[in-house]
């Protein structure tokens, strides 16, 4: 069996801080997200610009928060994709403007 050693430590961690970062770095450009689904399955670009993101970036602190940090990047939650309370899979496309604060 192959495991994603990152998948694992993400979900595994109790380090929210870090969970938080690793997010934050596939929306700042320091996890590339490439076209078509990655090998780990955690991340899939879109030909439409959308990513998916999987919940191991954000289960430790909730989808809400998660969303907050998509948008402080200059991400907003996809219309089309019906997010539930606890997705397993944001979808997010860029906005217009990034928000601060």
């Amino acid at each position: 069996m192959w495991l994603n050693r990152k998948r694992l430590r993400r979900e595994c961690s109790h380090d929210a801080l870090w969970v938080e970062d690793q997010l934050r770095a596939v929306f700042d450009g320091r996890a590339p997200v490439l076209e078509g689904r990655q090998s780990s399955g955690t991340l899939w670009r879109h030909r439409d610009g959308r990513i998916e993101i999987d919940d191991s970036y954000f289960r430790q602190f909730g989808a809400r928060r998660a969303l907050q940090i998509a948008q402080e990047h200059g991400w907003m939650a996809d219309q089309r994709d019906g997010t539930r309370d606890l997705p397993v899979w944001l979808v997010l496309r860029r906005s217009a403007e990034p928000q601060k604060g």
